[in-house]
C-alpha cells in the first residue's frame, strides 16, 4: 500500500551484494547476470535476461504517480528534522550513497512538502482553537518577536503567541496581524505579555483597549542587569557587581508575591531596594514599610551616600523603569515564548537565507514540534526518584541542577508524511460521490432514452427543411407545401433570412 510506504523499514545495500540475488534466472535456473539499467534518485532498477528468452525487471522502490517513494520520503525527511538539505546531501555523496539532487529537494519541497506543512498546522491549530473556545478560563498570551538573521539587517520578522495556561503556541503571524488571527477564531484576549517595545505598547493601547497588557520580567531584569555591569566596571562601583543578582532576584520576586495587588504595590517592593543594600531594611515607604525577611548573614554593604549608591540610585529609581515596573506580570512570564524560539532556531538557522514561504513553512514545523512536546513529563528512575542532570549555563559562572525530562516524540510528523502520500497520490474524483442505488440508475437511464429520442426526432425535422431550402434556393421554387412551411416555422433561429410565401 502505498499509504504505508513511510512505515516500511530501509535499509543500506551495497551494488555487489545487491546483484548476487540476480545471479541464476528464475525460470530455467541458469546462471545470468543483472545489470541496473536505471537510476533515479535514491531508485534503482536492475534488468535480468536469461538464454531461455526470459526477462526480469525488478525495482528498488515503489512509485507514487511516476515518482520513487524514497526520493519524496528523503526530502521529507530532511526538511521536517530541520536539517541542511546541503549538508545532508553531501554526507550520501561522500560516502558514495545515491541520492537526490539538491534541485530535486526544491522542486518536492514546493510541491508536496510545503503544502503538507500548512494543512497539518492549520488542522492542528483549528482543534487547539476550538479547544480554548471551550475552555471557561480567560484566555492570557505571551507575544515575541524574532529577526530571521543577526544583526539590524534582517529581512523577515515573525511574532509568536503563546497560550499561557497550556503552553501551546496559538499564532505565527507577522507583527500586527498575530492578534487579529485570535480575534477572527472569536477568542478575546483578556491580557498579553509582551517586552517593552514602545512601538507594541502604542499598538495594543489603541488597537486592544480591553486587554491588560503587562511587561515580562525577564526582560526587565536583563536591561536593568545590563545598566548594573557597566556601572561595575567605574571607578570605585566594582561593589555593584557583588549585588547584581540579589538584585534581580528581588525584581522577581517584587512580582511574583504581589498577584491580585495593585502595580504601585510591585513598585513600592522594588524600590526598596535601594535602601535595602545600605543596610537599612524599614522605613520604605506607605505600601511597603519594611523588609519581610528574616536575619542576614554579614555582608558587604553599600555605603550611604557613597557615589556607588548615589549611580545605583539613579539607575534602579529611573522613571520610565518604575513605571514600565508596574506593569510586570505576577502570574505569568514568556520564559516558554524564549524556550520556543530556541526550537526556531534549529528548523530555521538565523544564518541561513529562505523564502518567505520557506521560513513560513519552518515556523510552522517549529510550531508543530513545541506544541507536541512542552509538556513532557519528568524522566523517573527505576527506584522512583526523579533524574537530575547538572548543567553550566553560559550566563553565569555557577552549575544548575535541572529535571531530565521524557524522551521527545515525533507524531506530528507521521501526520506529516501521510499527507505528503495524500498529495502525491490523490484518490480518485469520484472517492467523494455518493454511489447511487439501482433504482436511480434505471429512472436515470429511462429519462436519457427519452432525451435520446427526441433529439433524435429534432433532427430528421433539420434534415427535412434542410432539404427544402436546398430545392427552392436551387429550382427557384417561390411556394412550399403547407407541411414545410411549418418545419421552416420550427426553426425560425436557424433560417432567420428565408420567408415563407
Amino acid at each position: 500500500m502505498l499509504a504505508d510506504v513511510h512505515k516500511q523499514r530501509k535499509f543500506l545495500v551495497f551494488e555487489d551484494n545487491l546483484l548476487e540475488l540476480f545471479n541464476r534466472c528464475e525460470m530455467c535456473h541458469l546462471p545470468t547476470k543483472g545489470k541496473v539499467c536505471n537510476v533515479q534518485g535514491s531508485a534503482m532498477a536492475i534488468k535480468q535476461v536469461c538464454e531461455c528468452g526470459h526477462t526480469r525487471r525488478w525495482e528498488s522502490q515503489p512509485k507514487v504517480r511516476g515518482v520513487p517513494a524514497g526520493n519524496i520520503l528523503l526530502s521529507a525527511g530532511i526538511l521536517f528534522s530541520g536539517c541542511s538539505p546541503s549538508k545532508v546531501l553531501r554526507i550520501f555523496e561522500f560516502i558514495n550513497v545515491l541520492s537526490i539532487s539538491l534541485s530535486t529537494f526544491f522542486s518536492h519541497q514546493r510541491t508536496v512538502l510545503w503544502p503538507a506543512i500548512e494543512r497539518v498546522w492549520t488542522k492542528c491549530n483549528d482543534q487547539l482553537i476550538s479547544v480554548l473556545l471551550d475552555r471557561e478560563e480567560e484566555l492570557v498570551v505571551a507575544g515575541d518577536g524574532r529577526s530571521d538573521s543577526p544583526g539590524h539587517s534582517a529581512k523577515f520578522g515573525v511574532y509568536s503567541m503563546i497560550d499561557m495556561h497550556t503552553g501551546r503556541v496559538v499564532a505565527i503571524e507577522l507583527v500586527q496581524r498575530a492578534t487579529d488571527s485570535l480575534r477572527r477564531c472569536g477568542l478575546s484576549l483578556a491580557e498579553i505579555i509582551t517586552d517593552r517595545h514602545l512601538q507594541i505598547q502604542k499598538w495594543i493601547r489603541e488597537n486592544l483597549p480591553g486587554t491588560v497588557h503587562s511587561f515580562d520580567v525577564w526582560h526587565i531584569g536583563k536591561a536593568v542587569k545590563k545598566k548594573l555591569l557597566a556601572l561595575s566596571k567605574e571607578k570605585d562601583c566594582n561593589i555593584v557587581c557583588k549585588w547584581m543578582k540579589s538584585i534581580t532576584n528581588h525584581l522577581y520576586w517584587s512580582a511574583a508575591s504581589s498577584q491580585g495587588e495593585e502595580g504601585s504595590m510591585i513598585a513600592a517592593k522594588w524600590t526598596s531596594v535601594v535602601n535595602h543594600v545600605q543596610d537599612i531594611h524599614t522605613g520604605h515607604g506607605d505600601l511597603y514599610q519594611q523588609c519581610t525577611h528574616g536575619p542576614l548573614e554579614p555582608r558587604e554593604w553599600l555605603k550611604k551616600g557613597s557615589e556607588a549608591a548615589a549611580k545605583m540610585e539613579d539607575i534602579l529609581l529611573n522613571k520610565r523603569l518604575c513605571k514600565d515596573i508596574k506593569k510586570l506580570s505576577t502570574g505569568f512570564q514568556t520564559s516558554t515564548l524564549e524556550s520556543f524560539h530556541s526550537v526556531i532556531n534549529h528548523f530555521a538557522p538565523k544564518m541561513t537565507a529562505y523564502s518567505f514561504h520557506g521560513q513560513m513553512c519552518r515556523q510552522y514545523l517549529a510550531a508543530l514540534h513545541f506544541n507536541e512536546n512542552v509538556q513532557r513529563g519528568k524522566k523517573i528512575s527505576k527506584n522512583g526518584k526523579f533524574n537530575l542532570k547538572i548543567v553550566f549555563p553560559k550566563y553565569k559562572d555557577d552549575f544548575s541542577v535541572k529535571f531530565v525530562n521524557d524522551e521527545m516524540t515525533f507524531g506530528y510528523v507521521k501526520e506529516l508524511l501521510d499527507m505528503c502520500i495524500e498529495i502525491c497520490a490523490p484518490p480518485p474524483l469520484t472517492s467523494g460521490k455518493r454511489k447511487p442505488t439501482k433504482v436511480e440508475v434505471t429512472r436515470c437511464l429511462g429519462k436519457n432514452k427519452s432525451v435520446i429520442r427526441a433529439s433524435i426526432r429534432k433532427i430528421n425535422r433539420f434534415i427535412s427543411v434542410s432539404c427544402v431550402i436546398l430545392a427552392v434556393r436551387h429550382f427557384g421554387f417561390t411556394t412550399v407545401t403547407s407541411q414545410s412551411d411549418h418545419r421552416l416555422r420550427t426553426f425560425p433561429e436557424i433560417f432567420p433570412s428565408f420567408s415563407v410565401q
